[in-house]
């Protein structure tokens, strides 16, 4: 089991804002500088990614995903989050799709943390998780 730091890196400002562009929690790092803050905080012990489908409508994941890939993927935890407002509630697993995209997007197999964000009816959310996970 990984231990946790007792810092988490937020990426919710990396790829374009939620309004596209730098709108909205945006930002101006090109993405040479974003590869800087990343080796940099990892070349100093900060290890645990936070993001979110939801940042940057995927594009905050992208970003990060595009970067993790310069590492061992057991040197760092990976923390991202279902969001039910952009669930598709027309889906037979709304949750395991945005798991599935959210993994696409990091370019990985497998997430260390995943979140349920802004908890909207989280008593509808949440039976769909353990069975997410017990298949995986």
């Amino acid at each position: 089991m990984k231990t946790l730091p007792s810092v988490a890196l937020g990426t919710w400002s990396w790829g374009t804002g939620f309004a596209g562009g730098d709108t909205v929690f945006g930002n101006h790092l090109s993405d040479t500088q974003m590869a800087d803050v990343f080796t940099t905080a990892m070349s100093k012990g900060l290890n645990l990614w936070d993001t979110a489908a939801v940042y940057g409508m995927g594009s905050s994941e992208a970003a990060l995903g595009a970067l993790v890939r310069q590492f061992p993927r057991e040197d760092m935890i990976l923390s991202t989050k279902f969001t039910p407002q952009i669930a598709n509630e027309q889906s037979a697993q709304p949750v395991s799709d945005m798991l599935e995209a959210s993994l696409g997007r990091l370019g990985v197999d497998a997430i260390d943390i995943y979140w349920i964000h802004n908890p909207l009816d989280v008593e509808k959310w949440t039976p769909g998780l353990i069975p997410t996970f017990t298949k995986r």
